[in-house]
């Protein structure tokens, strides 16, 4: 993503428990709820991992 140019990437672990596949399930509800703040009218991202 840095290398087509945003300015705004974070990286977030779920836990340090599990890997790449394992957290597949976490990363998606996360992804859900990022999103849904936008469609709930949120002009930016809902912090939806802290």
């Amino acid at each position: 993503m840095k290398k087509n140019g945003s300015k705004t990437i974070k990286l977030r672990r779920a836990t340090k428990k599990f890997g790449h596949v394992n957290c597949a399930i976490f990363t998606s509800i996360y992804t859900k709820m990022w999103f849904d703040s936008f469609r709930k009218g949120s002009k930016k991202a809902a912090k939806v991992h802290g």
